[in-house]
């Protein structure tokens, strides 16, 4: 089957086979837990000797992720030189070569032994573990483990809390690939992705500052999203910490983090209870699989734009001709790598049986939504178990209307139920409060240099305005 250059780079950069002395080979042991008693015990120079299994699994794991992205890397470079002014190659090629150099910047400068506690070297290690693994897996897409270590490699960069959490949603996001139906792993993931997407909002917008018009009878406009680092470190950290409270209504993981202020979590979780979970429908995950596998569809290079009448009407549509054997490879290539019959993507045009015609995203969302629903309950279904409460759309006006509740919650009328002693030791001033003893922003530094007023003057420039 042919594609694109962009989609062809991709899928010649899989890792060679597994070898003993190959660095992409998983982990081929299961190593016990250290306890903490054990760890407590033992000085850091002792920590190294009798932990020494530990730490050479994370170094092996950490050369196995960097091999895989160095070979992406040099793939991209290979393509560009053949084809030095093609501006899509060369942004993507830019792309890695950025992400490489921001994981060889962390694994330099803070995976020495010295720097690696008991969570990393337990929890962290294992999912490293799962990661490396799945790169050496021929039969997971290629695709999906290079988007999945390129979002990993621009996460290195925050607090070693944030990197652990990071290091866990690849994991996480290779796993759920890697289901024994490549849908559920597509849609469990578009699902995270959507939930993290509403909670990053509302975390911002908590921390915001709202703009009035005479005109909207006391309504907020828009807003003025917060520049002070202190904000933009925590982030992580309060996502997790709406996760955390939203793990019940949403079938989330509970993962304790140390940063995570409790007042946060429980107030601004409880605005995210009564307002988050109703924008979590089928349809809406199933919009962003659509949006995935609509990508992935143009990526295959198959598909041409031609004038087709479809129910008496004539318009430009997206078309693939069925005849020959490339028509036979997608078919194959749509069950195997998405888990999806070509019918839910393609319609036959008038009295034409030698060309498909492309159904559009909104299209593909309702087949979507109406085979999950359909196939729920029936037996040793591919789908089973990826049907949310509600099978509605979301419209924006209900996003908007939700994420209202998270600006100024301290006067909102939505938070009349939660205590304004509890909405102001949620939102306490990040320098004062006792989760973030030891986090450093950027921009520390500068402040030193530059003195007090210069630094101040750094902090209070005006942000730009969005709109609700």
């Amino acid at each position: 089957m042919q594609r694109s250059p962009a989609v062809s780079l991709l899928q010649t950069c899989a890792p060679p086979a597994s070898s003993s002395a190959d660095p992409l080979a998983g982990q081929s042991g299961k190593l016990q837990a250290i306890q903490a008693d054990d760890w407590k015990s033992l000085s850091s120079d002792q920590r190294q000797t009798q932990f020494k299994a530990h730490y050479k699994a994370v170094q092996n794991s950490w050369k196995g992720i960097s091999a895989f992205l160095e070979q992406s890397v040099n793939q991209a470079e290979q393509a560009l030189n053949s084809d030095p002014t093609n501006a899509s190659l060369k942004t993507l090629t830019e792309g890695r070569r950025k992400a490489l150099q921001q994981m060889k910047a962390y694994l330099f400068d803070r995976t020495h032994p010295k720097m690696l506690d008991l969570l990393y070297l337990n929890q962290t290690r294992e999912h490293l573990e799962e990661i490396h693994t799945h790169l050496g897996n021929q039969k997971l897409d290629t695709d999906i483990k290079l988007g999945a270590v390129l979002e990993l490699a621009r996460g290195l960069g925050v607090c070693k809390e944030g990197v652990a959490l990071n290091i866990l949603a690849c994991a996480k996001t290779l796993n759920a690939r890697n289901q024994s139906h490549p849908l559920h792993g597509l849609y469990k993931t578009a699902r995270d992705e959507l939930i993290n997407q509403h909670l990053l909002t509302a975390v911002r917008l908590s921390h915001a500052t709202p703009v009035y018009s005479g005109k909207t009878a006391g309504q907020p406009t828009g807003y003025l999203e917060s520049k002070r680092p202190q904000h933009r470190a925590l982030e992580i950290h309060e996502v997790q910490a709406l996760r955390n409270a939203l793990s019940g209504e949403l079938g989330l993981q509970y993962i304790p983090d140390k940063y995570i202020n409790p007042h946060y979590e429980k107030a601004i979780g409880a605005i995210a209870k009564s307002r988050i979970p109703q924008l979590i429908t089928t349809h809406a995950v199933a919009t962003r699989v659509a949006d995935e596998v609509m990508n992935w569809m143009r990526g295959t290079g198959l598909l041409s734009e031609q004038i087709i009448q479809v129910d008496g009407t004539s318009a430009p549509r997206q078309v693939v001709d069925i005849s020959g054997d490339q028509y036979k490879d997608l078919c194959t290539t749509l069950q195997n790598e998405l888990g999806l019959e070509p019918a839910l993507l393609f319609d036959t045009p008038d009295d034409d049986f030698t060309r498909l015609v492309l159904v559009s995203s909104e299209t593909l969302t309702d087949r979507l939504v109406d085979w999950i629903h359909t196939e729920q309950d029936q037996p040793d279904s591919p789908v089973k178990g990826l049907c949310e409460t509600s099978d509605g759309a979301v419209s924006n006006h209900e996003i908007r209307e939700a994420m209202r509740s998270f600006l100024e919650p301290k006067t909102n009328s939505d938070t009349s139920h939660i205590s304004k002693a509890a909405l102001k030791a949620a939102l306490s001033d990040p320098v004062r409060h006792p989760f973030l003893p030891h986090l450093r922003f950027e921009g520390e530094d500068d402040k030193k240099r530059k003195g007090p007023e210069q630094a101040k003057q750094n902090q209070v420039s005006k942000p730009s305005s969005q709109h609700l």
